[in-house]
C-alpha cells in the first residue's frame, strides 16, 4: 500500500472541511404535541417569557423543539443578534432547534383571565359585592319566571277562547241538522241515527246520568248522543263547558 503524499492529505482535509452535517429530520405532529404537553406539565404558561421577562399573554408565541416557549418577536430578535450562525435555545442551549407557532399560552391566559373576572364579579372576598351579585341573580331569575308564567297564562287563555269559539260554531252548524221528533227528542235523519234511537229506546233510560234526575214524559229538552245515551241538553252543555278533558 502506497503512503499518502502531501497532496493527498491536503485533498482529504479540504473534503472533510467541506462536509456539511446532515440536519435532523423535522418533527412530526405527534412529536410537537409531546413538546406542548411537556411545556404544560412544567407550567410554562404561568411564567413570563424568558427573553423579555413579560407575561406571554395573547401575543404570538412559538415553541421550540426543546419544548420551551417564547414570544415570536423575542426569539426573532434573539436570533438576529446572536453572534453565531447556529441557533441556540436561550434556556437550554439546544443547537439547531426547530420552532413552531403555538397557542397553548394564549388559551391559558384567556381562561385564567375569565376566571379572575368571574371571581371578582361574583363578590368573592367582598361581602357587599357578593350580596349584590346574588341579589342580581335572584332578580333576573324571578323576572324570567314571571315572564314565562305570564306568557303561559296568556297562551292558556287564548287556547280556551279558541275552544269556546269552536264549540259555539259547532253548535250553530249542527243545530239545523237535528229536527225534532214527535216525542221532542232531537233526532237527525239517517239509518245510523235511527238505529241509535232504537237502541236507546230498547234500553229505556229514565233519568239523566249527569244530574240523576228523570226525563220528562214528553222527552222535551233531551239530547241523544251517537253512543245511544241521552242527557238533558242543559246538563250536557254544562258538562262540555266545564269538562277538564
Amino acid at each position: 500500500m502506497l503512503p499518502y503524499t502531501k497532496a493527498d492529505k491536503s485533498t482529504i482535509l479540504n473534503a472533510a472541511a467541506l462536509q456539511v452535517t446532515r440536519p435532523s429530520p423535522k418533527l412530526t405532529l405527534d412529536e410537537w404535541e409531546n413538546c406542548e404537553q411537556q411545556a404544560q406539565a412544567r407550567g410554562d404558561m404561568k411564567h413570563p417569557c424568558s427573553i423579555c421577562r413579560e407575561p406571554l399573554g395573547i401575543k404570538e408565541q412559538v415553541i421550540l423543539s426543546c419544548s420551551h416557549i417564547f414570544h415570536v418577536d423575542c426569539i426573532t430578535s434573539f436570533e438576529r443578534f446572536l453572534r453565531t450562525n447556529q441557533h441556540v435555545c436561550p434556556l437550554c442551549r439546544k443547537q439547531d432547534y426547530q420552532k413552531r407557532c403555538t397557542t397553548i399560552s394564549s388559551a391559558f391566559h384567556r381562561e385564567h383571565s375569565a376566571k379572575r373576572i368571574q371571581f371578582y364579579s361574583s363578590g368573592k372576598g367582598d361581602s357587599v359585592r357578593r350580596r349584590r351579585f346574588f341579589a342580581n341573580r335572584v332578580r333576573r331569575t324571578t323576572d324570567r319566571l314571571v315572564t314565562a308564567m305570564s306568557k303561559r297564562d296568556d297562551s292558556v287563555d287564548v287556547l280556551l277562547k279558541e275552544f269556546d269559539k269552536s264549540l259555539r260554531v259547532s253548535r250553530h252548524v249542527f243545530q239545523d241538522c237535528f229536527p225534532e221528533t214527535k216525542t221532542g227528542l232531537m233526532l237527525p235523519e239517517g239509518d245510523d241515527w235511527l238505529a241509535t234511537f232504537k237502541k236507546a229506546n230498547a234500553r229505556d233510560d229514565r233519568e239523566c246520568a249527569i244530574c240523576i234526575n228523570g226525563f220528562s214524559s214528553s222527552m222535551e229538552g233531551v239530547l241523544l248522543l251517537s253512543c245511544s245515551h241521552a242527557f238533558h241538553s242543559q246538563c250536557l252543555s254544562a258538562f262540555e263547558d266545564f269538562s277538564i278533558y
